[in-house]
């Protein structure tokens, strides 16, 4: 017998509960950037291996998120978005306390899983919670609010708590607020039933994807690391492994009951340009945050606080671009929207470019950010329209491999960039590096506009939340 979705006053606050956790796990994504040459000089760490910092979080949140809707569609919707909260609860308090690298990157690994138990569940919830046509639109836009305002604000925060208490405050900080949701989520968001599927999600698939784009990551990173250096011994390894595991992935894929998704929908032209434009859209997003951190910091030599208060100008225009997006696709189509998009996002990495070579930075870091900003926000908005448009009843699979593409793309151009940064200058002090990085984002975002090509170029009907 299904469960009843409550009365309304609980309903809210259940729904504010289902936001605080969604709120927390987006947060996390970009709290940590302006955080990480405090991080780097705790540990010892050096550019190359900041970037796993972030990569750990993207490529576990990436691989879980093939698997977290058919999971919670089998055990239970509220049950794994709790899991997803006390597996977040525990992580932040082993990333808060770590006292060595390999601690806290298993940590950010263990916030990525949480994150991808958390997302879909809450989305699922929020479905149910609110049967009415008129209280699920307003939810679903609190909803795309919260998701929006937590990449903005956690940048800013980043900034803000490691300036006044340390960096490790900026994962104890989140402890209070997830204990508070895993409390009013008990309370207040009933259980709703169970989905009649058999058959369980392919985890060794999402393992051996996720192991083996990490290989092959550690690979790229080791090839800038040792240039210098001599033979390139544990890279090639690591490249060899990769390419094994990649392709056991595609075997157990051939295998399995369950997939992880259909593959057959990337034969429609519209989803495969979306997810491969995706692929160089996380590039852009995740690029601009790191690069402009570790820019700031170790070559100008800004304080965290200064820094995140320098990204207001991406937040801002980040925030502000998502309804003229949303606008836009709905009246000329996903491709027009996701061309002007990847546009301005390489003309922002061309602006970024010079920051190095001049010292009017302030001027030209929030010309670039806000540019950043606002393609960011257009290629999300219509790739997510793409995306899941055309998915028919394969809707949430389709979301899920978005999802994931754009957050496994993030996680592999950081390994790019940071190896091209690497190889062209040498170290964070050399600001031929960071501009030869940002050039090369700007190739790699301008390939997504030509992926945006094979979009639909007529009305869609709409755009899907993150």
């Amino acid at each position: 017998m299904r469960a009843e979705a409550g009365k309304p006053k609980r309903r809210w606050w259940g729904f504010g509960a289902l936001c605080a956790g969604q709120f927390l796990v987006v947060t996390d994504s970009s709290v940590v950037n302006v955080a990480l040459p405090e991080i780097g000089l705790a540990m010892g760490l050096d550019t190359a291996v900041l970037q796993w910092v972030i990569t750990a979080f993207s490529l576990a949140l990436g691989g879980t998120l093939l698997v977290a809707g058919r999971l919670a569609d089998r055990t239970g919707h509220r049950a794994v978005f709790l899991a997803g909260l006390v597996l977040f609860t525990i992580a932040s308090v082993v990333a808060g306390v770590a006292a060595d690298p390999a601690t806290l990157l298993s940590a950010r690994a263990g916030q990525g899983i949480a994150a991808g138990l958390v997302t879909p569940s809450a989305m699922a919830l929020i479905n149910f919670l609110f049967r009415e046509h008129a209280q699920r639109s307003k939810a679903l836009g609190i909803w795309v609010l919260t998701g929006a305002s937590g990449i903005a604000i956690g940048v800013v925060a980043g900034g803000v708590l490691t300036a006044q208490w340390g960096w490790r405050w900026i994962f104890l900080t989140a402890v209070p607020v997830s204990l508070a949701a895993i409390v009013v989520t008990t309370v207040a968001v009933p259980a709703p039933g169970r989905s009649a599927e058999r058959g369980s999600p392919d985890v060794l698939g999402a393992v051996l994807l996720v192991t083996g784009l990490a290989a092959v990551m550690y690979a790229i990173v080791q090839a800038g690391e040792r240039q210098r250096t001599g033979p390139v011994g544990w890279g090639l390894v690591s490249l060899a492994s990769g390419g094994l595991l990649l392709a056991g992935f595609v075997l157990q894929q051939r295998r399995a009951r369950q997939p992880l998704a259909d593959w057959a929908l990337f034969r429609r032209r519209r989803l495969l340009g979306a997810n491969l434009a995706a692929l160089t859209q996380g590039t852009g997003q995740a690029a601009v945050l790191f690069l402009c951190t570790i820019y700031l910091q170790e070559n100008r030599g800004w304080t965290a606080m200064q820094t995140g208060l320098a990204f207001l100008p991406y937040a801002a225009a980040a925030a502000a671009g998502g309804p003229l997006a949303a606008r836009l696709t709905g009246s000329h189509g996903p491709r027009a929207a996701a061309s002007t998009g990847f546009t301005v996002l390489t003309v922002s990495f061309l602006v970024l470019a010079q920051l190095p070579r001049t010292d009017g930075y302030f001027g030209l870091m929030a010309f670039g950010t806000v540019l950043a900003g606002l393609g960011v926000s257009f290629t999300f908005t219509a790739l997510a329209a793409a995306a899941t448009g055309d998915a028919g009843s394969q809707e949430g699979v389709a979301a899920g491999v978005f999802n994931t593409a754009i957050h496994v793309g993030g996680a592999l151009g950081l390994a790019m960039l940071t190896t091209v940064m690497a190889v062209a200058g040498g170290g964070p002090e050399s600001a031929r590096g960071y501009a030869a990085a940002f050039l090369s984002g700007a190739g790699i975002v301008l390939a997504g506009g030509l992926c945006a090509m094979l979009l639909p170029s007529g009305r869609t009907i709409g755009s899907r939340a993150p």
